[in-house]
């Protein structure tokens, strides 16, 4: 794969990463009826109303955190650095594989706890280490 492309798809998918974390981090921290919408568009989770204080208060600390990678990425943007951009997309990719991996091992109690079923993670598992594969080839046909 020719250099520009390989540049073109990773500068894609670093927008997209910093489009979604902002999009999920800023009304986490910010407003919860609209992380309620956003919950149940994307992963199909009903958030009920009236929230537990102790769940509403660790959405805020996951709110932080993505807009941290956001930044991370939207800053990943402008980097010229080959090297720097392999070892980013790489950290990305291991992200993404834990991510799957916590959806894998942790299947009974995201059911348990969201009421989501494993057919629907399993569909988060598949995206996440599709996802990171082609994030992990990015970074070595970069490096």
């Amino acid at each position: 794969m020719e250099y520009l492309s390989i540049h073109a798809l990773t500068q894609a998918i670093l927008f997209l990463f910093a489009l979604y974390h902002f999009a999920v981090g800023i009304p986490s921290v910010l407003s919860t009826s609209v992380i309620r919408k956003i919950a149940l568009k994307l992963y199909a989770l009903e958030l009920p109303q009236e929230l537990d204080p102790r769940y509403e208060y660790n959405l805020k600390p996951l709110g932080f955190y993505a807009i941290s990678i956001a930044l991370m990425c939207t800053l990943e943007l402008f980097q010229k650095d080959p090297v720097h951009r392999a070892a980013f997309m790489a950290i990305l990719s291991a992200l993404l594989v834990f991510r799957a991996l916590g959806r894998f091992f942790y299947r009974d109690l995201v059911e348990k706890a969201f009421a989501i079923t494993w057919s629907r993670s399993r569909m988060n598992v598949i995206f996440n280490l599709t996802l990171a594969f082609i994030m992990g080839g990015l970074a070595y046909a970069t490096y």
